[in-house]
């Protein structure tokens, strides 16, 4: 196939999906491939651009590697088949810039060679140096922070509903990925609540200033309560969505049956169904972690007002969840009081389902 050819479908195909794409170079010296990386680096918003490691001569290409991705080109550096290999890569690669180190697994199994402790070495790199996606606006008063949910990611349509909302109010807005959440760094099944809260953190310290108003959406409302304890006098109010506080006991483990309970701590993860179009991996990890943050257990005291939105009809959260966290609610000034309204949310907002009730403190 003419090169013409090459290119023609490589931008059909960018514009088929707003996945992630490889493309890769097909020169193998240095300057030849960092021209033709900053050419396919135009194809398409959502084109990593594909480099192998060495080039047919053996020779590292961190020169290509670090020009391009210095240039905020994503990269998929491939035919990697060592630890100092991927640690030579990540030494070069701008940690701003997302970018995939692929490793050849089934290449190294075929020679009969475990890939496995080269992948848990590799991705102990990344642990040093998280990259967190978040759009960060600055307004007057208060900001706005947006905590998503298990799975879900900041470009759903609660955020940038709010988003815009704030800015026409002139209020500042964050909203981020997670870690191994959307466009952040890292992966999804070995991130826990910890880090997950962690994130939170950071992002509010580094990119916000003053008072803020913490909306938490399904299990970002647990992470809304967790992060009031930590920055309670910076904390102006409290909003949730279908707030999930331990959902990883309520939900997951308390209804896992006897032979799920012993494939997850014997394998470690298992999948469960989901709402969405790709199951749950659940960790063992993920379970025992969150134990070390269950409200339930201990009194929540809240100085702050709250607003509690809740969907009737919702069928991943359950009303009486809304209700039993508005009864565990420590509030020493305020008093506690339901009120039930009959709005109907626009649909889309997701499965946190229609009529609302909003329960106030």
């Amino acid at each position: 196939m003419c090169m013409s050819r090459i290119i023609f479908w490589s931008k059909k195909i960018l514009k088929i999906t707003n996945k992630p794409v490889s493309c890769e170079v097909f020169a193998d010296d240095i300057n030849s491939m960092i021209q033709q990386g900053n050419k396919i680096s135009k194809w398409g918003r959502n084109v990593y651009v594909k480099v192998p490691v060495t080039n047919s001569k053996g020779k590292f290409m961190g020169k290509v590697i670090k020009s391009l991705n210095s240039n905020k080109i994503k990269l998929n550096i491939t035919a990697v088949y060592t630890y100092e290999q991927a640690k030579k890569i990540y030494g070069v690669l701008n940690k701003k810039t997302k970018s995939i180190i692929s490793i050849f697994a089934g290449r190294m199994a075929d020679k009969g060679k475990d890939p496995l402790p080269l992948f848990k070495r590799s991705i102990s790199l990344t642990k040093k140096n998280k990259n967190l996606a978040y759009s960060a606006k600055a307004g007057s008063d208060f900001t706005l922070v947006f905590l998503g949910g298990f799975m879900s990611d900041m470009m759903g349509s609660k955020a940038t509903y709010l988003e815009d909302w704030a800015e026409r109010n002139q209020y500042g807005f964050l909203r981020f990925d997670y870690s191994g959440h959307g466009q952040s760094s890292g992966t999804f099944q070995n991130c826990t609540i910890s880090d997950w809260v962690q994130d939170a953190y950071e992002m509010i310290t580094e990119k916000t200033k003053g008072p803020i108003i913490l909306i938490g959406s399904s299990m970002g409302g647990w992470i809304s309560f967790l992060i009031y304890q930590k920055l309670r006098d910076r904390v102006a109010g409290l909003v949730t969505i279908a707030a999930a506080p331990d959902f990883t006991e309520d939900y997951f483990w308390s209804n896992l049956s006897d032979m799920q309970k012993s494939e997850l701590l014997s394998s470690g993860r298992i999948l469960l169904p989901s709402d969405y179009e790709e199951p749950y991996p659940i960790t063992l990890k993920l379970i025992e972690d969150g134990r070390n943050h269950l409200i339930f257990e201990k009194s929540v005291a809240v100085q702050c007002p709250i607003r509690m939105l809740q969907g009737t009809d919702d069928n991943s959260v359950e009303i009486q969840t809304a209700t039993k966290l508005l009864d565990h609610i420590n509030c020493e000034i305020r008093q506690l009081r339901r009120k039930s309204c009959t709005k109907v949310v626009p649909a889309r907002f997701d499965n946190h389902q229609l009529k609302v009730l909003v329960l106030t403190a």
